[in-house]
């Protein structure tokens, strides 16, 4: 997309000095920090690859065996029963394994596990596949998930802002943690509730959830501070 910005023809010594541009401009904004690509680390890599296996059983092979449970003959639901089982238990090796490489993020994870609806798995995703926590501004890396609405607008013409893009895996746990965070966590459930008296939709109510939640997490990544419960 650079590249067609600036110019729509197209030749070798112009491809070769595309990169170069690009970075100038990066430079020029004083973006280049945000921008850089930054590799996952082996634990990183090790603990992605183990929450991408684990959602592979779940969701492409056992939540489809519980569907099946109820539209198959009778005479086969032991069969389908006895592949569920199975299922149990090759997923309990993978959950087990992040539970151990999850203490290698021990540090960063503890300051904002304790938010209600961040469990095991939302907890490994986060540090594993959204090593940006704490070091973006709250508008981009709400972005990056994509939880962030963007305005569409041209001349006089308005359309809806929607969310679109950015990490799925991310987005996916983020979206169970929110919607437990809104029943159960004060701070999230008022926020929730006060949208929703607005006469915001359900899924828009809890799309700002989800952001208000990854802006929370990512600050107190950034400045090394703890979750608080409000006081009982």
């Amino acid at each position: 997309l650079f590249s067609l910005s600036k110019s729509l023809a197209k030749t070798d010594a112009k491809d070769a000095k595309m990169p170069a541009s690009y970075a100038q401009m990066l430079v020029l904004y004083g973006e280049v920090d945000t921008r850089l690509y930054t590799p996952p680390t082996p634990e990183q890599a090790q603990l992605e690859a183990l929450v991408l296996r684990r959602t592979q059983l779940v969701v492409a092979i056992r939540v489809a065996e519980k569907n099946r449970l109820t539209i198959i003959h009778a005479s086969q639901k032991a069969s389908v029963e006895q592949l569920i089982a199975h299922f149990d238990r090759l997923i309990a090796e993978p959950e087990n394994a992040i539970a151990q490489a999850t203490l290698a993020f021990d540090d960063k994870a503890k300051k904002f596990k304790d938010i209600k609806g961040i469990g095991p798995i939302t907890t490994a995703t986060l540090v594993s596949m959204l090593p940006e926590l704490g070091q973006l501004k709250y508008k981009q890396i709400a972005s990056l998930v994509g939880v962030a609405p963007h305005p569409k607008e041209s001349g006089n013409t308005k359309w809806k802002s929607r969310c679109s893009g950015g990490r799925k895996a991310v987005r996916n746990v983020l979206y169970q943690a929110a919607n437990v965070a809104r029943q159960h966590e004060p701070k999230f459930n008022a926020f929730y509730e006060h949208l929703r008296a607005k006469g915001k939709p359900f899924k828009v109510a809890l799309n700002a959830c989800m952001r208000k939640l990854l802006t929370v997490i990512n600050a107190i990544i950034r400045d090394g501070s703890q979750w608080q419960p409000p006081a009982v």
